[in-house]
């Protein structure tokens, strides 16, 4: 939740649902590609989990707090202070629904077929 109310004061309003979607997706790959990658990762380093000495765990544990410590390495590089947003971003762009996207050949034109036009 934090990241993303970060990233939706980034952008314009017109871009916030774009950006909430592709967090969502990398997210959602990112914890499908951990899963499937630290659990073979742990069941290869174990021995399909006959290996039962203490010391097999260390390298999938090793992997996962070098990827920690890497990850604060990158958010410490952040700057302080945000950017400011985009001057656009108090002015929704509109949308064929509200109608102001219409070109000078739509105005005339019925909704249904401005949208199949598009």
């Amino acid at each position: 939740p934090i990241i993303s109310s970060i990233k939706s004061n980034l952008v314009g309003e017109d871009e916030q649902g774009l950006v909430q979607g592709a967090l969502a997706a990398v997210r959602v790959v990112a914890t499908a590609v951990a899963d499937i990658f630290f659990g073979w990762f742990y069941r290869f380093a174990t021995d399909n989990g006959t290996n039962e000495d203490r010391k097999a765990t260390w390298w999938p544990l090793g992997a996962v707090t070098i990827l920690g410590v890497l990850a604060f390495v990158i958010a410490c590089t952040l700057p302080d202070k945000p950017p400011p947003p985009p001057a656009n971003s108090q002015q929704p762009t509109g949308s064929v629904l509200s109608g102001s996207c219409k070109s000078e050949a739509d105005k005339g034109k019925s909704p249904d077929s401005q949208v199949l036009s598009m």
